[in-house]
Order: C-alpha cells, then structure tokens, then sequence
C-alpha cells in the first residue's frame, strides 16, 4: 500500500493524461484532415493544390466533375493538357454503355 496520494501528485498525474489526451485528438484530426483532402485529383500531374480548389469550388465535388466535357475542364483550368489529363483520370475504368 503506498498510502494517500499528495494533492500534487494527484495533480501531476491529471496533467499528464489530460496532455496525452490532447495529442491524440490532435493527431485524429490532422489525420481526418488528410483523408478529407486527399481525392482522386491528386494523381493527375499539373494539378496541384490551386488548381485542385479551383475545380472543387468551380464544380463542388469529383462526381460532379466526371460530368463534364474536356471543353468545360478547360475553360476553368485554362491548359488543355491537363485538362485533358483530369478528363481521362475521372473516366479511367469506365465502361463504354451499350
């Protein structure tokens, strides 16, 4: 038994765990921040953040976005390049409709 714990102790004890308590929400949340801002976008070259908040907030989401004709890809990004990379990125995989 090691008898009563001193006020201070006590103390020193909540300190720590309330600072490790804090770390960890911290680190959630820069990791949830991450996953949230990670998209398919980001693996097209030419695009980078800029340009990556420009389409969403032009077209609200990549959903959208696959909607689109190169045309209205390039009237935002202004670069036919890479409009023409994103336009392929978002349609990669799709299947001709019959």
């Amino acid at each position: 038994d090691l008898g009563p714990v001193s006020d201070l102790s006590k103390h020193v004890l909540m300190s720590v765990r309330d600072e490790a308590h804090r770390f960890a929400i911290s680190y959630h949340k820069t990791l949830r921040k991450k996953d949230l801002t990670k998209s398919i976008l980001d693996e097209v070259r030419g695009i980078g953040t800029k340009r990556k908040k420009l389409l969403m907030n032009q077209f609200g989401s990549v959903d959208a976005m696959k909607n689109l004709t190169k045309e209205e890809l390039n009237s935002v990004l202004r670069n036919e390049s890479v409009a023409e990379r994103v336009y392929e990125c978002l349609h990669r995989g799709d299947q001709p409709r019959k």
